[in-house]
């Protein structure tokens, strides 16, 4: 007859989980969810989210401490944001946007 061993087993520790690298780059990637996709956003323009989408981007959750204010050069929110092409009024039109989104 074979021997049966009714000795508890010794707790062994559960293999630690390897987490995959991420690149640092990746880390701090802003990504659209479907809820913003499907969003009732109103009378929003496309600019206004642009802009919106734009500033989200340009938050670092992990090294910013609390609201702190920041300066962005208007031409890079006219170069690389918006499609606006009327250079005259370029400060109203971006304080026109501002007011709109608040």
């Amino acid at each position: 007859m074979p021997k049966v061993n009714n000795e508890p087993k010794p707790n062994k520790r559960p293999k630690k989980f390897k987490r995959p690298t991420v690149k640092k780059s990746q880390k701090y990637l802003v990504t659209q969810d479907n809820r913003f996709i499907y969003a009732k956003y109103g009378d929003t323009t496309a600019n206004e989210l642009k802009f919106f989408y734009y500033i989200i981007s340009k938050l670092n959750s992990i090294s910013d401490k609390g609201f702190e204010a920041c300066e962005i050069p208007i031409s890079e929110i006219l170069g690389e944001v918006l499609d606006h092409e009327n250079d005259q009024d370029n400060y109203t039109y971006i304080k026109k946007l501002c007011e709109s989104l608040s």
